[in-house]
């Protein structure tokens, strides 16, 4: 069952973005890092377009639909043999202060046959949904627009803000091996009231139980304060969302990060994370 999301953050202005967003949709080959053999639009609307897409190993039928006003181009699967779903791109302005907007790939399929997964025409979309080209992917649109587009800031955000930040979109893609590159070898870590683990083998063993809980998370950073040279404090709310029910917790977080030699030394996440895991 192919799922993968993936977020980073867009030097550029949240219009430009979009901009470059509708017209991946339209004109795909300019944006994507895969030969495309074929395009066809074979209808389209006032906010949006059916298409059609071949390369050498996928062909698949999309109806696209574009949402402005929430940043989002929703291409929907068309009478594929093996899934239904969706594909989404979203672009959110930032929120909180020092930030950039972020654009975010999201592959949500469900199969429609026990055996899906298993048929030869699978495998382009499995590829997709592997963490790391989910990020080669969305990396590489963020290059061409960024190449193209205005800044969105020129003042250079702290390096220990931007690593921050990137733990935890990295943290959303679900994939807790994204998130523990971002952690020293002898990291200290404690999430709400459960035990403090040490570096990232035990970031991965002390997250198995929520990976198997919550299907993604978005994280809404309101304030990230520099204490000094090595210690931040961020305030946020955090969407989860449930597997077994898609039920949806929007949750208050505090966090307090400290830094050392470029990486997280120490992190403790002060949220009551309980509603999710009840029934």
């Amino acid at each position: 069952m192919p799922f993968a999301t993936r977020s980073v953050m867009v030097n550029a202005p949240v219009e430009s973005i979009w901009n470059m967003l509708k017209d991946n949709a339209e004109n795909p080959a300019k944006y994507v890092p895969y030969k495309v053999e074929d395009i066809k639009v074979h209808e389209t609307f006032a906010d949006g377009l059916l298409r059609e897409v071949k390369t050498a190993d996928m062909h698949r039928f999309e109806r696209v639909a574009f949402d402005k006003d929430a940043g989002v181009v929703t291409f929907t699967l068309e009478r594929h043999p093996l899934y239904s779903g969706t594909v989404v791109n979203k672009v959110v302005t930032p929120a909180d202060p020092g930030a950039l907007p972020i654009l975010t790939f999201t592959m949500d399929l469900e199969p429609r046959m026990p055996n899906a997964d298993e048929r030869p025409a699978a495998q382009w979309f499995l590829n997709a949904a592997k963490p790391d080209t989910m990020l080669h992917g969305v990396n590489h649109v963020k290059e061409v627009i960024e190449t193209a587009s205005p800044r969105y800031t020129t003042k250079p955000m702290s390096r220990n803000q931007r690593l921050v930040r990137e733990m935890f979109l990295a943290g959303e893609s679900m994939h807790v091996e994204n998130f523990v590159r971002f952690y020293n070898d002898d990291a200290r870590y404690q999430f709400s009231n459960f035990p403090v683990v040490l570096g990232p083998k035990g970031i991965i063993g002390a997250s198995q139980d929520f990976i198997k809980t919550v299907k993604y998370c978005v994280h809404h950073i309101q304030n990230l304060w520099e204490i000094d040279d090595s210690t931040l404090v961020c305030e946020m709310t955090v969407d989860y969302v449930r597997k077994k029910d898609l039920k949806k917790f929007t949750l208050p977080c505090c966090d307090t990060i400290r830094v050392k030699n470029g990486k997280v030394q120490d992190l403790r996440i002060f949220m009551d994370i309980m509603p999710v895991f009840s029934d």
